[in-house]
C-alpha cells in the first residue's frame, strides 16, 4: 500500500489517540519528539509537517507562505505517518515496535 493511501486504521490508531497525539504535538516543551518522528516519516518535509503539527495550519495557508515540495494529498499522508511515528516512539517500546531510521523510518517489530 502507497503510504498516501494509508489512514488511521492502518496505523491502528483512533480518533481519540489520533486527538492525543495532535494536542501532544502542540506544546513546546516536546519538540523534540515531534521533529524526530517526521524526521522518520519525511526528512523533505519535516520542517513543514512541524510547523503544521505544532501551529495548527494546514497545508494551503502554509502553502502560500513557503513552497512545499508535495501536494496536499502527499502532504497529509506524511503527516499521518508523522503522527504514527510519534505514536511509536511514545508508546512503542511497550508494544515491541521501534523505528528503524536505516530502513527509511519504517516501523518494525522487536524480534525476541
Amino acid at each position: 500500500m502507497r503510504i498516501r493511501e494509508m489512514q488511521w486504521k492502518d496505523y491502528s490508531l483512533t480518533d481519540r489517540r489520533v486527538k492525543e497525539l495532535r494536542e501532544y504535538c502542540r506544546d513546546s516543551d516536546n519538540m523534540s519528539m515531534v521533529t524526530q518522528a517526521a524526521a522518520c516519516a519525511s526528512p523533505s518535509l519535516a520542517g513543514v509537517i512541524v510547523k503544521s503539527l505544532t501551529t495548527g495550519i494546514g497545508y494551503v495557508e502554509l502553502s502560500k507562505k513557503e513552497y512545499i515540495p508535495a501536494t496536499g494529498a502527499d502532504f497529509y499522508a506524511y503527516q499521518r505517518r508523522t503522527i504514527a511515528f510519534l505514536d511509536v516512539l511514545l508508546r512503542g517500546r511497550g508494544l515491541g515496535l521501534w523505528v528503524d531510521m536505516e530502513a527509511a523510518g519504517q516501523i518494525k517489530r522487536i524480534i525476541r
